[in-house]
């Protein structure tokens, strides 16, 4: 049994063909059930827009909202802003194909219900910045300061990776 409370669940099969419109938030619950050491919580909307037919979903999502991941600098806590939108085809099958695309998510014909709880999760982590670090907010630093001290206290030695090599030569 999945013990996840917060799932992103759409009712397609109660659905009927034409466009629907889904709504989400999801907050720091959401995101203290998916096991990620990176992101400890935040605050996202979700949109969903359905487009359903006969045998398949066309299904457009746009996300924006706020994340609380640590500093790259000095790893206190900070949020960041994130926003994005993907989309997805659903193919209603009778056993699942073969010749798997990426790009197409398979249900069973009959399954009533669409998870997107995972594919949403991981269209939110890849629209965080590849270096998370505080902003330089009017001049100042908004890092810890005491992370700061000791880190432009250590030396920076330039050393060179031959250097280095040079002492495991053998005689």
């Amino acid at each position: 049994m999945d013990e996840r409370r917060n799932h992103i669940l759409l009712p397609v099969g109660d659905l009927e063909n034409g466009k629907h419109e889904f709504d989400f938030r999801l907050e720091s619950d959401f995101f203290a059930q998916i096991d990620d050491y990176e992101v400890h919580g935040g605050d996202v909307s979700v949109e969903i827009d359905l487009e359903k037919s006969d045998g398949y979903l066309n299904v457009e999502i746009r996300f924006d909202g706020n994340l609380k991941v640590d500093c790259d600098r000095c790893l206190e806590e900070m949020s960041v802003e994130i926003e994005g939108e993907d989309s997805l085809t659903v193919r209603f099958v009778e056993a699942h194909p073969e010749d798997d695309n990426e790009d197409v998510m398979y249900l069973k014909s009959g399954e009533d219900t669409l998870d997107l709880t995972d594919y949403i999760y991981e269209g939110i982590y890849l629209a965080l910045p590849m270096r998370r670090i505080h902003p330089d907010e009017t001049g100042s630093n908004a890092c810890n300061p005491e992370m700061l001290k000791y880190l432009s206290s250590e030396k920076q030695e330039s050393v060179s990776p031959f250097d280095i090599l040079k002492r495991y030569k053998i005689k």
